[in-house]
């Protein structure tokens, strides 16, 4: 009886166990850049691919006015590639390498410049082909100045074009399109770079603008007063979880961009003001396809604790569902710079078609990147705001509580990727089901036993019975 109470109470205590064995390590994670070289050894696994990439590549024109040595902070195009890495652990043999030369390779332009909107862009095509050609003279002109050895088998960007504030008295949590709203244009922001993380398998860029130091404007014009927007964009050569909370999945065809508004200040006199972005997204599509907005739910809440959902934004080809683009994100804005649990939500509108792309975006770095070719491609712009609904006169809500928030996305190529089971959740559920399994085998070991001993029981007592009574 004690062996059987024993197991009972493994059995209930297994759960509670393999809980508390899986707890988020996590929760403590700081500000993006803090600890990053410590905590990147352990989410980071060579999988013999490698990151190249180069800092304003073919800037040796010195009649070109746009200042792109590598010594101005201000001015930053990267160009990134993740390659097969050479003499790694996991070296590919050359039939293997024979094969990879036939897959298209992902080539990223990361663009933070002057006068331009921050932008990303990802081109699939050969790898023989995959550097890209860079004038910068038609940078400054606005003509098309990013060209490849051959056309691109597919090629998509984002772009952050404006920063949103519109007042929310009604506490609605979310942009309805009635609300009073302010726009400003990101192409007016200087962007100082920091590169976090530069190693073979990650690069970090962190690109900061003060807002202060950019208020060049009149008493009378709407702007942007104090504070700083950070934006973080990161590379990586593998399939893991971001390093900063919400940990998002990745692999080498996508990128992240996290956007973080830290003691923002404008002048629009908003007393109920909520932050978002405007953002455009471009695919050499055609322009009548449609894209898909998509919720989807999971078990594991190990990498963002307390969230179990994820939103994506997929612009599918049906023709190869490897040459199309998506955005992945969870719903989740933190609000302290600790990204622990106390945040807000996400939302993005429905997307729009910009009905004339070459006109609309002249002079942008999408045109830069695409030049006249953009009438022909898809084209959607869309909004994402963030806020959660509250009670009317709730004002714990609204931005100026905290004056922190941090959004973070992922964009890549292909099938989005399907967030997995994290390690120490299969691990817990392993455990749970060994200890279950077990205390199942013991208890019904120990009732066979039980019975055992009491059929025993009753056949000696019967012996003793009829001896009693062959004696009588």
């Amino acid at each position: 009886m004690f062996f059987l109470k024993t197991i009972s109470i493994f059995a209930i205590l297994a759960p509670i166990c393999s809980a508390v064995a899986a707890v988020n390590v996590t929760d403590g994670y700081d500000y993006p850049t803090d600890g990053l070289a410590e905590t990147l050894t352990t989410l980071m696994s060579e999988n013999g691919y490698k990151i190249n990439w180069s800092l304003n590549p073919n800037c040796w024109d010195d009649t070109v006015r746009i200042n792109c040595s590598q010594g101005n902070l201000a001015t930053t195009v990267a160009a990134i590639k993740v390659v097969p890495a050479e003499g790694s652990a996991t070296a590919l043999t050359n039939e293997t390498m024979v094969q990879e030369d036939k897959i298209p390779t992902n080539s990223w332009i990361w663009s933070m410049m002057k006068k331009k909107s921050p932008a990303l862009m990802v081109s699939m095509i050969d790898p023989d082909n995959a550097d890209v050609n860079v004038n910068w003279l038609k940078i400054d002109e606005g003509k098309h100045a990013f060209n490849y050895g051959m056309t691109p088998n597919f090629t998509s960007a984002v772009m952050i074009t404006k920063v949103i504030e519109f007042d929310d008295p009604k506490n609605r949590g979310v942009y309805d399109g009635h609300s009073d709203v302010k726009e400003y244009q990101t192409s007016n922001l200087l962007w100082k770079r920091e590169v976090i993380r530069n190693t073979s398998s990650t690069l970090v860029i962190s690109f900061l603008s003060s807002l202060d130091s950019n208020n060049s404007h009149s008493s009378n014009e709407t702007s942007l007063t104090g504070g700083s927007i950070n934006i973080t964009l990161s590379a990586y050569a593998d399939r893991s979880f971001g390093i900063w909370l919400p940990h998002l999945s990745h692999s080498q065809k996508t990128n992240q961009f996290d956007i973080q508004l830290k003691n923002v200040t404008t002048n629009s006199g908003f007393n109920f003001s909520r932050f978002g972005v405007e953002m455009v997204m471009v695919a050499s599509l055609n322009n009548s396809i449609k894209d898909e907005r998509r919720r989807k739910y999971t078990n594991d809440d190990e990498h963002t604790p307390g969230t179990f959902e994820y939103d994506e934004l997929v612009v599918l080809n049906a023709a190869d569902n490897d040459l199309q683009s998506y955005m992945q994100w969870k719903p989740i804005v933190y609000c302290s710079e600790e990204r622990g649990k106390l945040g807000t939500n996400a939302h993005m509108s429905d997307s729009t078609n910009v009905t004339d792309p070459k006109k609309e975006l002249e002079g942008t770095i999408l045109y830069n990147f695409y030049g006249d070719k953009l009438d022909a491609m898809l084209v959607r712009k869309f909004n994402v705001t963030f806020g959660k609904a509250g009670k009317p006169g709730d004002a714990s809500g609204f931005y100026n509580k905290t004056r922190y928030h941090a959004w973070t996305f992922t964009f890549g190529t292909g099938v989005p990727i399907e967030p997995g089971w994290s390690p120490k959740f299969v691990i817990a559920a392993l455990v749970t089901l060994v200890v279950v399994v077990l205390a199942c085998a013991g208890g019904a070991a120990a009732c066979c036993y039980r019975k055992y001993r009491r059929s025993r029981s009753l056949n000696i007592s019967n012996s003793y019975s009829r001896l009693d009574g062959a004696g009588s």
